[in-house]
């Protein structure tokens, strides 16, 4: 099992949601493919260890 995690602020783009929304439909024309957590139950609020969300933050040179 892999683990991969892609952090973005759709606020630095516009139409970014757009953009993904026409991405999700293209994909599911495909036969096999899929977004990435398709069929997954969102977990509402997500787990996160602060420490590893304040290194994000830091990564993204948006720490405090």
């Amino acid at each position: 099992m892999g683990q991969y995690y892609l952090l973005i602020d759709p606020g630095v783009a516009s139409g970014w949601a757009e953009r993904l929304d026409q991405l999700a439909r293209a994909a599911q024309t495909d036969r096999g493919a899929r977004m990435p957590g398709q069929g997954k139950i969102a977990a509402d609020p997500a787990k996160l260890d602060p420490a590893a969300w304040a290194q994000a933050l830091d990564l993204a040179g948006r720490g405090a």
